[in-house]
């Protein structure tokens, strides 16, 4: 073979080795893809299941169904119900942090108002869904001392959050940390504990009335301690 030829031999071996790698990643890329496509649907299912019937109802079975896939797809992803249901839950309690603190960095840089705020919490960070899982799992978990573990590290990051999301809000208002983290339970005790009456004697007219007395002290509280100011988007606020 001429040296010619043999360095075309080469280039066509190189470029074939260089196309199958190619072919090889992005055939890598679409399986988690689709993997993580799956997980994210089993998640949602099972966060449903247990909202609609409750935690002792939901299984695997059902959660496949709800999800659209096998239950070996399922299996395939989570060793057993318990293992999903921890996963579920976590992203679930995560990302009601992330809201109670994405709404408290809005409220102090006056990207929103107080209304908005608390009505931010009610939906975002307090809605049935969040408040009526969590129920279920603390009802679960004592007779279950993995899903026990789990809730109690979720519910110590959740209250870290809160704690750190006072710091925040509260941060010009003259507080201690005490006593910022006592200002916090009032806000996110009134909203939980006003969501659990709501499941159980729905009353959207006295719901809307109980947010309005927590706006107004809001209101009374950081704007007559020179915190923030009521208009939305205002220079003057000393947080910025």
């Amino acid at each position: 073979m001429s040296l010619k030829n043999l360095i075309k031999s080469l280039i066509t071996i190189l470029v074939f080795i260089k196309h199958e790698d190619e072919m090889q990643r992005t055939e890598r890329r679409s399986q988690q893809q689709r993997s993580s496509e799956m997980t994210e649907k089993l998640r949602t299912a099972t966060i449903q299941l247990i909202t609609e019937v409750g935690y002792v109802n939901t299984n695997t079975v059902n959660i496949s169904s709800r999800a659209g896939v096998s239950r070996g797809a399922l299996l395939h992803h989570y060793a057993n119900k318990s293992d999903l249901v921890i996963d579920a839950t976590s992203k679930m309690w995560k990302y009601s942090i992330l809201a109670t603190q994405l709404l408290c960095k809005k409220l102090t840089n006056c990207e929103m108002d107080i209304d908005a705020f608390v009505d931010g919490l009610w939906r975002e960070s307090f809605n049935e869904t969040y408040v009526s899982v969590t129920i279920d799992i603390m009802i679960a978990a004592r007779g279950d001392k993995k899903l026990a573990q789990h809730l109690d590290t979720s519910l110590a990051e959740m209250f870290t959050a809160y704690r750190a999301a006072a710091a925040v809000l509260f941060k010009n208002a003259g507080l201690n940390a005490a006593q910022q983290e006592v200002a916090m339970t009032v806000i996110v005790s009134l909203l939980r504990g006003l969501r659990v009456q709501e499941m159980m004697r729905p009353d959207a007219e006295l719901a809307e009335a109980v947010r309005k007395a927590l706006k107004l002290l809001l209101k009374t509280a950081l704007v007559a301690n020179n915190t923030l100011v009521p208009e939305r988007g205002s220079s003057k606020n000393p947080n910025l």
